[in-house]
């Protein structure tokens, strides 16, 4: 696991946006295989990639959250998936 966590910062340079354009690109796949959604890294994982602690992470998680709970968000959200 931990040649993967150093593999994928070197790659993506520990930058979240990099990380997730690549992931959608399926530039990750040797990775994660065909998954686009639905990882199963920890919080201390996800921490080892981007340089911040698992306690960071769950707060970026909680706020990200919050914003997809607000109404104008969310309904913006299921009109985006249903195209």
């Amino acid at each position: 696991m931990k040649d993967m966590i150093t593999e994928i910062r070197n790659k993506t340079g520990g930058n979240p946006e990099i990380f997730n354009q690549m992931l959608l690109n399926g530039e990750l796949k040797e990775f994660f295989g065909d998954k686009k959604v639905g990882l199963e890294l920890t919080l201390n994982e996800i921490g080892q990639i981007f340089g911040i602690s698992r306690e960071r992470v769950r707060q970026i998680e909680l706020s990200a959250f919050k914003k997809l709970k607000h109404p104008k968000i969310g309904r913006n959200l299921i009109a985006y998936i249903q195209k």
